[in-house]
Parts: structure tokens; C-alpha cells; sequence
């Protein structure tokens, strides 16, 4: 109403609340509303998404967080990768984590 426009930090701060509660609906739709008028996540933003997803244990949606992250030109970090590693231990899937973990290192990250 004051004619102040949110920007990358005012909404991934946002999004990163309501992770925090596990409301991963209003997590989502206001990552849409900041990508839909022009701003560019940062892999924090895409971090903080991807957590929110992992701990409500929506790992599909935790991934295609993560594929959206690469196909924006925004490069995974480490904590975007042990983030997903535990969501993947979390739900017993040893072998994708481990994939992972190798995955980080072809590009010369370590876990």
C-alpha cells in the first residue's frame, strides 16, 4: 500500500518462515509470485525452498527445487546438496543419497 516492492531478500526471508512452520503451500506459491514479477532466486533462496520441502518430507518437490535452481543458472552449494543428502537419508534412500555425495564430488565440492 505504501508503494514498496519486496525484493530477493524480503521474500526468501518470507519463504524461509513458513518452511519453518511447514507450510510449504504459501512457501511455494510466494516463490512463484517473486519469480513471476521478474526477481531471480539466489541459491539461498533456493536453499532455504528446498529445506522447506526436505524436512516436510516432499522430496520430489525438494528436487524439482533443485532442477529449477540449475536451469536458472544459480549452482547448487554445499548446504543445498547435505540438505537434500539428509532428506534422502531421512526417507531411507541410501543409495540417491550416496549418489549425491558423488555427484558433489565430480564438481569438486565436499560434503
Amino acid at each position: 500500500s505504501l508503494g514498496i516492492r519486496p525484493d530477493v531478500l524480503t521474500y526468501t526471508a518470507i519463504i524461509s518462515g513458513f518452511c519453518q512452520i511447514s507450510d510449504m503451500v504459501e512457501a511455494g506459491k510466494l516463490f512463484h509470485e517473486m519469480v513471476s514479477r521478474g526477481l531471480e532466486p539466489d541459491s539461498f533462496t533456493f536453499t532455504e525452498l528446498i529445506n522447506g520441502y526436505c524436512k516436510a518430507g516432499q522430496m520430489k518437490d525438494a528436487f524439482m527445487v533443485h532442477n529449477h535452481m540449475i536451469l536458472a543458472g544459480c549452482s547448487p552449494n554445499v548446504v543445498t546438496y547435505t540438505t537434500l543428502i539428509d532428506g534422502l537419508c531421512k526417507e531411507g534412500d541410501l543409495d540417491s543419497a550416496n549418489d549425491l555425495i558423488h555427484e558433489m564430488w565430480k564438481i569438486g565440492l565436499q560434503p
